[in-house]
């Protein structure tokens, strides 16, 4: 009892001094205050150890805070010449200025306020603020830190920062995000890339050192922004060079762009040089002056209007629209594409005049065009009708009026008025295709004509057969057609058609040469979706009778097929198993010969290989063999057949490893000893259910009575066949060498009822009884076993002419799976199938029939010799009751070890605090 009370009154102590320890160490922290002055002493934010929370240090007492969230706001007032403002590296933090001033006097050059790397602060403006650098120092220096500047929710914030004498950054960051509020830099430049968004101000009287991006708001910079300068909504004015432009929207004024101006959308008045130019939106002006865009000035869409300047390159596309001051502000080179462009006031639009000799150059209004091979110009003038004087370096002319609309689609076509005589005209052979599918074709007869050839050609002056003023008549297979009619119907039932044309001008006839038309026939091979290893592969065709003549070679993998392995029918192409010997996908080419009345739509095909599916032929089950028979003695087989792709005839041997760990010696019981396939090839694939190969062994009892021993033999080979049939799958054929073993039990045909299994069983003498499950009736209840003789003579034919059987119903007629026993000893004598003390011979199925209804069954226990019995083991004494350990003992214990624990640890912590 003393023990107890005592153990108490330990354990109650040190759980007071772990809780009046552990509430020393945690008083001397302060909370944080509402409001930090920062003229009380500079301010230090720092991580505290727990992440996510910081520590702030300030006073002149250098106060302390408690550990609290970064994302509490830490506000700062007053003002200071001597103290600052700095936040460590890594950190998140909300920092407020309510009205804050701060000036480091000399000899101080530290800035106003510092971040440290990595950090990321949210500075939040309430009043008037301003941070000024020591000497040479930014107002605010957070080196690679992320700096995101904001208004109070009431508004009105604003902070002025400058650097300090000798500085030459105002702010220098790494990123600065101004979501609200006005920021000032007054003296020196801004320097990391800066964002203006939520209606923000940005006012750089020294520049920008990197990137604006202007969302919302406004953002003036007197100087340059050397990086980018993106607008996408808001106003941006920038009195010096931006290093590139960008506008999507809002209203943009640069100096001068250092290299490529796009703009997108809104207003962009660029008053200096660039190096190029886009717009495909919005509008842009420039007031160039002596300036020049040395590159292509490009304009897809909106307007670009031109006040001075000098254009390089300018390319005007469909939908935008070109404005020059004066004439003096042409391009250098202008490429009209579409569009629209004016001068002083007036609107040019677009207008195509064709019907012009092709490739020359004529003359319109003074300006020079190509015709090109469309023998068609395009020019721009003003909206109305127009009359052109176009005239050719032969001094033909080529009057024409157009109405030019503003829609920029107006045409007008001129009528050749030069004088031509005909000259001889060639015709070359061609081959016309009929596509798959089709009949027939039109084929054009201008086609016939050789490239570049003309029917005429005087005085720079081409005629066509094509030309009005040109009559051509065309001899088909000796029947001449209309004139001018060059739409010729050609049928597949033609393999060749004879072509030549007589041509007439001013009374003049020119007969050309006759020439042939071949007809080429489309045809298509399809190839079956998969073939198997080894298997043909048969490539269908549509080129009927004659395609085979047309063949030169066939390759298949690409590795050319000997013609010997090539057979071409009517309908397909065969190429034999022999060549057939990788699996996966392949590919078969048809070449055809040279000059082939057929042409390929595709004259490769895709071929899938797939591997031979594999089932396993379990083999017979082992019966003969001794109690105490070794594992080498049972005499499995060193190889299995292997099926292949349900084709009996197509199979194959493979090497077995048998399991003999689960093999037993001395049981009588049938086992099973399974093993695994070696070698199989590569390609074939196992069938998932014989994957592993099984046989089964029952061991025979060593006795010397033999009557009853024989007995028990039969009994047990009847009792394996049972199994088989239970085990059997629909369409399995199960197949039994009896021997002597000529009583069946009724039992296993009641298995077979009804089922699609069949049953072969070799007698000893006479031929196999074949049973189909199909074909059993019922059996009677009183029936115990069948003679074989009787069987034989009930299941002639699988039972299918049997007055037990359906007419209906037929054998499997699937593989054999050899998986019924092994034939038994002859020198075995033949036992009934249970033991009885009065039957001898069970020959005559009347006296089987009576004799086999008192015979009782004899159960077949599984008898266990040798090594394989299992020794009897003692059972374990259970635990004597005072050696196990009390549930209060375990308590107490667990209790006292963690106060004592606590209690350790606050000691330490308060040493360390003293």
């Amino acid at each position: 009892m003393k023990l107890k009370q005592i153990f108490s009154l330990l354990l109650s102590a040190l759980l007071v001094f772990s809780t009046f320890g552990t509430a020393v160490v945690f008083a001397e922290e302060t909370a944080l205050p509402k409001s930090v002055s920062i003229a009380d002493g500079s301010i230090v934010v720092s991580a505290a150890e727990t992440p996510g929370y910081l520590t702030v240090t300030y006073g002149a007492d250098r106060t302390k805070t408690a550990p609290f969230l970064n994302s509490t706001p830490i506000v700062i007032t007053g003002s200071s010449t001597a103290n600052t403002i700095s936040v460590g590296g890594g950190l998140t933090a909300a920092i407020t200025l309510q009205n804050v001033s701060i000036a480091p006097a000399a000899p101080s050059a530290a800035p106003a306020l510092s971040v440290a790397d990595g950090s990321a602060v949210s500075l939040t403006l309430s009043g008037a603020n301003s941070l000024t650098g020591g000497a040479g120092a930014a107002a605010i220096s957070a080196g690679a830190a992320t700096l995101t500047v904001q208004n109070t929710a009431a508004g009105g914030g604003s902070l002025a920062a400058s650097a300090g004498v000798g500085g030459v950054s105002a702010i220098s960051c790494g990123t600065l995000a101004l979501a609200g509020g006005s920021l000032s830099a007054n003296s020196g430049a801004v320097t990391g890339s800066v964002t203006v968004n939520a209606n923000a101000t940005l006012t750089a009287k020294g520049g920008l050192s990197n990137n604006l991006t202007v969302k919302s708001g406004t953002a003036n910079v007197t100087g340059n922004v050397s990086g980018k300068l993106l607008v996408e909504a808001g106003t941006a004015t920038v009195s010096g060079t931006a290093g590139s432009l960008e506008t999507k929207g809002g209203t943009t004024t640069v100096g001068a762009v250092g290299k490529s101006a796009v703009v997108r959308g809104g207003t962009a008045t660029i008053n200096g040089g660039m190096d190029s130019l886009t717009v495909t939106g919005g509008k842009a002006v420039w007031n160039g002056g002596d300036a020049k865009a040395s590159g292509i000035t490009i304009v897809k869409g909106g307007e670009l209007a031109v006040n001075a300047g000098t254009l390089g390159i300018t390319k005007l596309q469909n939908g935008g629209k070109l404005t020059l001051k004066n004439a003096g502000l042409m391009p250098a080179r202008f490429v009209l594409e579409g569009g629209s462009y004016s001068v002083a006031g007036v609107d040019y639009y677009k207008a195509v005049v064709d019907g012009l000799p092709a490739n020359t150059t004529v003359s319109v209004n003074g300006s020079e065009y190509s015709t090109g091979g469309s023998g068609s110009i395009t020019l721009y003038l003003p909206e109305g009708s127009q009359n052109l004087n176009i005239t050719d370096a032969a001094g033909n002319s080529y009057p024409a009026t157009i109405n030019v609309t503003s829609d920029g689609n107006a045409t007008a076509t001129v009528e050749q008025t030069c004088k031509c005589s005909l000259t001889d005209f060639v015709l070359v052979d061609q081959a016309a295709t009929i596509p798959d599918g089709q009949e027939s074709i039109v084929f054009d007869l201008h086609k016939l004509y050789a490239e570049g050839a003309a029917v005429g050609s005087t005085n720079g002056c081409t005629l066509h057969s094509a030309d009005s003023a040109v009559s051509v008549v065309y001899t088909v297979d000796g029947v001449q057609t209309a004139a001018n009619e060059h739409s010729l119907t050609i049928g597949k039932d033609k393999t060749a058609v004879k072509v030549s044309a007589v041509a007439t001008f001013n009374g003049i006839e020119k007969k050309s040469n006759e020439v042939t038309i071949r007809i080429v026939r489309e045809v298509a091979l399809t190839p079956p979706a998969s073939v198997r290893y080894g298997k043909d592969i048969v490539i269908s065709h549509n080129g009927g009778a004659d395609f085979k003549n047309a063949v030169d070679y066939v390759a298949f993998g690409g590795v050319q097929v000997p013609a010997d392995r090539v057979t071409i029918s009517d309908t397909g192409i065969t190429i034999s198993g022999k060549q057939n010997t990788e699996a996966g996908e392949r590919s078969v080419y048809v070449k055809l010969k040279d000059g082939s009345a057929y042409t390929l739509k595709d004259a490769t095909v895709k071929v899938k290989v797939e591997n031979n599916i594999g089932v396993v032929q379990q083999p017979a089950s082992i019966t003969g063999k001794r109690v105490g028979a070794s594992f080498t003695s049972l005499g499995l087989p060193a190889k299995v057949k292997i099926v292949l792709d349900g084709e009996s005839g197509n199979t194959i041997e493979c090497a077995v490893k048998w399991d003999s760990s689960k093999y037993r010696s001395s049981s009588t019981s049938r086992q099973t000893i399974t093993g695994t396939i070696q070698d199989l090839p590569s390609h074939v694939t196992l069938n998932p259910d014989t994957k592993e190969v099984k046989i089964y062994v029952t061991l025979k009892r060593s006795s010397s009575s033999g009557g009853s021993n024989e007995r028990d033999y039969e009994y047990e080979f009847w009792s394996d066949v049972l199994e088989r049939v239970k085990e059997a799958d629909s369409g399995d054929t199960i197949y039994v060498k009896a021997g002597q073993y000529d009583n069946m039990p009724a039992s296993i045909l009641e298995e077979l009822k009804g089922r699609k299994v069949t049953l072969i069983i070799e007698p000893e003498k006479g031929k196999d009884i074949t049973i189909y499950g199909k074909n059993v009736k019922s059996v009677p209840a009183s029936r115990i076993s069948y003679s074989l003789t009787k069987l034989t003579k009930l299941y002639k034919d699988g039972g299918s002419s049997s007055s037990s059987s359906s007419s209906s119903s037929k054998p499997s007629s699937s593989t054999p799976t050899w998986s019924g026993s092994v034939l038994p000893s002859s020198s075995q004598p033949t036992a009934p199938v249970t033991p009885s003390s009065s039957s001898s011979s069970s020959s005559s199925e009347e006296e089987s029939s009576s004799e086999s209804s008192s015979e009782e069954e004899e159960e077949s226990s599984e008898e266990e010799l040798g090594p394989d019995v299992p020794t009897d083991t003692e059972p374990e004494e259970p635990e004597p009751e005072d050696k196990k350990m009390s549930p209060l003992v375990a308590v107490i214990g667990i209790t006292v070890a963690a106060a004592a624990l606590s209690g350790i640890i606050a000691c330490i912590v308060l040493r360390r605090r003293q």
